[in-house]
């Protein structure tokens, strides 16, 4: 088991990005808390806030080989 706990978001990203499961789950868990935090202050309901985290987790994992790195992923 490889452990990325110490890894910067940057690093996890391009990890991801070459097929690393180990990162994206890492990345994924770093990110999560604060796409729900945003999307319960969007909808104000708890189970809306879950489908719209996994919604944009689902389409950051979609898209995320396109993402450059000119930005943050979690902006």
């Amino acid at each position: 088991m490889v452990v990325y706990a110490l890894c910067s978001e940057q690093d996890l990203l391009k990890r991801a990005q070459r097929g690393s499961d180990a990162a994206l789950n890492e990345l994924f868990l770093h990110l999560r808390p604060k796409v729900l935090d945003r999307c319960l202050t969007l909808s104000r309901e708890r189970d809306d806030a879950e489908d719209l985290t996994q919604e944009i987790l689902l389409k950051v994992h979609r898209h995320l080989h396109r993402f450059r790195g000119d930005s943050s992923l979690s902006t």
